[in-house]
């Protein structure tokens, strides 16, 4: 009796735990509208690495003009003197 308690607690506990993994993972034991729905997660993920994207390009752009101009800056006032 006690160790068919113990096997049965082990079968669920292991069945509970795969579950719990292919959730965390995205991937429902029932996959019914699953596919689509990790479609629909996997297009506003890559949209939002897109946008962040676009900032740090738009930052670097920024950052790398204003280093020019300044470059250019100094250079003309060491010429200058």
């Amino acid at each position: 009796m006690y160790k068919t308690d113990i096997t049965k607690l082990r079968e669920e506990y292991n069945t509970m735990k795969e579950c719990a993994d292919r959730n965390s993972l995205g991937l429902d034991s029932d996959r019914k509208n699953n596919d689509e729905s990790n479609l629909l997660n996997n297009n506003i993920k890559i949209r939002s690495q897109n946008e962040t994207l676009a900032n740090a390009r738009s930052a670097i752009a920024g950052k790398s003009a204003f280093v020019l101009f300044y470059h250019e800056m100094l250079v003309f006032n060491m010429k200058s003197q």
